[in-house]
């Protein structure tokens, strides 16, 4: 059956892309492949699409810096050939610019809100493919999965830290959890995020229809950097009480255990070696964790 029969009316998409302050300057060539990757899969998917708009909002922008914030957009959209619309505030966090991403969705009487990062990596038929099956399950969203990129400046670190993903992907262990860096949702049905949330587990945990789609963005470069990263995302987790299954080390263990008799790869030296980065991040992560729950009476990790 022809996918748009399921609708009495072509869906119209919203698609958002939220960009830090910061990222605007330190990412632009990114923001700018991000971009172009994307017009090319909105081409593509045009034949399921009504009419779509496409929206950059700015946040974390310094009150200082607003005009010239207002000046620096409309230049690069202007020369942009999806000609985003686009929007800037001083609101900090993510969630705050999702939220005000969905308002504008619904004043523009959108069926689907598609939220896009401006750091990942997408194949030019990932939007087609999204909307196909939104539109097969007409449920509140569909979500994707996302694994680590890697390129020929990739760090050691990056190389080591990427291969457990890898492998327990590959190898279906433990649960595929959605990612909030590229989703679709019903606007009205989904009308706001819990403030500080992560977008990927509160998707979770509403329970939304998986695609199949995997993406790929980069992760942190140095270990330092990734604790600290897994720390804010843990406190994100603790906003929804959401548990992450990976942060639990002693769950991993018992995990990885069970599947190492069946794999011969998890007992490889490149994997172990892989694995041993992973328990030492979550390892830095929980002393963090422990040491803040003392003051602020968080549940442990």
């Amino acid at each position: 059956m022809d996918l748009m029969k399921l609708l009495n009316q072509t869906p119209n998409c919203f698609v958002f892309l939220p960009i830090r302050w910061k990222d605007l300057f330190n990412r632009q060539l990114q923001i700018r492949r991000t971009l172009r990757c994307l017009a090319a899969a909105l081409q593509h998917a045009s034949p399921l699409i009504g009419e779509w708009h496409t929206h950059i909002h700015i946040n974390c922008i310094p009150q200082a810096d607003s005009c010239f914030a207002h000046a620096m957009l409309e230049e690069f959209c202007s020369q942009h050939p999806l000609c985003p619309s686009y929007s800037h505030a001083s609101d900090i966090g993510k969630i705050h610019s999702i939220n005000r991403g969905l308002h504008i969705a619904r004043d523009h009487k959108a069926h689907i809100f598609i939220c896009v990062d401006n750091d990942i990596k997408f194949s030019v038929h990932a939007i087609r493919r999204l909307i196909e099956a939104f539109l097969k399950h007409r449920g509140s969203g569909i979500t994707c999965a996302k694994m680590p990129a890697l390129s020929a400046n990739s760090s050691k670190f990056q190389r080591n830290h990427s291969y457990f993903f890898e492998v327990m992907f590959e190898l279906g262990i433990g649960p595929v959890r959605p990612t909030g860096s590229l989703y679709a949702i019903d606007p009205t049905a989904i009308p706001q995020f819990p403030a500080n949330c992560n977008e990927g587990d509160y998707l979770d945990s509403l329970k939304l229809q998986q695609s199949g789609l995997v993406i790929r963005s980069e992760l942190s470069s140095d270990m330092e950097t990734e604790i600290s990263r897994r720390v804010r995302l843990w406190e994100s987790s603790c906003a929804i009480r959401y548990v992450r299954f990976n942060d639990d080390e002693e769950f991993m263990t018992r995990l990885l255990d069970g599947a190492s008799r069946k794999h011969a790869i998890l007992r490889s030296k490149r994997f172990l070696d892989s694995k041993d980065t992973y328990f030492a991040i979550l390892r830095g992560m929980k002393s963090i964790v422990l040491s803040s729950s003392t003051t602020n009476r968080r549940p442990k990790p």
